[in-house]
């Protein structure tokens, strides 16, 4: 059933490619995120949202690109949500604490009214957790200082989610729309850590405190400010719970050349506030 899939998706995408005026010797295909030509046998049927946080929908990318942004961008989704999932009273957040100028590793279970830490003896100093416990013994109480461990990295985990953005719409509009050059922008970005721009803050934001109608792991949603064209991808991450953010892509038009600009400005005149959309704006 595999092979089957991925031979469907293979004759999909060389006829997308082909609609979008590009060639390809017989076998092979270009890679959706390096963009290097691929033979059949080492492009290989890659989820766009990754599978450990609830992605069921497959794309082809060459075998390199998905073993390499598994561990650059998937794991830092995956790492966000198991963090959220905490912060919701599921599994535990670890931590570093400190009272009275003593330091040790623990775990915290952030309950409904209630936290729990347990000190963690072998990931800390005995010296540390003894005298820590000496002073409880004596009453001597202080501050109590946690640092949670996050355990994601901000821009790995925003070019992650700028990744299922873009393989989302190439599922659905193929090489005639990665093929376009505001697109590539996007698609270097994704593949250059070191690239600043275009800026990922002004692009991705995460949807609260409103029922979403949907329960797919994305869904498209088409815009226009002002003759400027764009789609906004929501992506739901789910473990125990659940949480959506969107993506800003760009849509090829006659202004798409002015969509980094308006989002830039955009995000500058609403750096820190919450937008309140009306819901039947964005879904109907």
């Amino acid at each position: 059933m595999a092979n089957q899939n991925k031979q469907q998706l293979f004759d999909h995408y060389r006829k997308s490619a082909a609609a979008a005026g590009m060639s390809h010797p017989e076998g092979s295909l270009t890679c959706p995120l390096c963009w290097e030509p691929t033979s059949f046998d080492t492009l290989s049927v890659e989820h766009i949202i990754p599978g450990s946080v609830g992605g069921n929908r497959v794309v082809l990318t060459c075998t390199t690109c998905n073993n390499t942004h598994g561990s650059l961008y998937d794991s830092h989704l995956s790492q966000f949500q198991k963090t959220k999932d905490g912060f919701n009273g599921h599994g535990t957040l670890p931590v570093k604490l400190e009272v009275l100028g003593k330091r040790v590793t623990a775990n915290i279970e952030w309950g409904d009214g209630f936290k729990n830490i347990n000190i963690v003896g072998e990931a800390s100093n005995p010296a540390e957790v003894a005298a820590m416990q000496a002073d409880a013994e004596a009453g001597r109480f202080g501050e109590l200082n946690l640092t949670i461990n996050y355990g994601y990295i901000k821009n790995r985990f925003q070019t992650g989610l700028l990744r299922c953005a873009y393989l989302s719409l190439y599922k659905c509009f193929g090489y005639e729309y990665a093929c376009t050059e505001i697109v590539q922008v996007l698609r270097r970005r994704i593949c250059d850590m070191n690239q600043e721009t275009p800026r990922l803050g002004s692009l991705i934001g995460e949807l609260r405190n409103g029922a979403v109608p949907y329960t797919d792991p994305y869904f498209i949603v088409p815009g226009n400010v002002n003759g400027v064209q764009f789609f906004m991808v929501a992506i739901r991450l789910k473990k125990q719970t659940e949480s959506y953010h969107f993506v800003y892509m760009p849509a090829p038009s006659d202004r798409s050349d002015e969509f980094f600009e308006m989002m830039e400005r955009c995000s500058r005149d609403n750096d820190g506030v919450t937008l309140t959309i009306p819901h039947e704006l964005v879904f109907t």
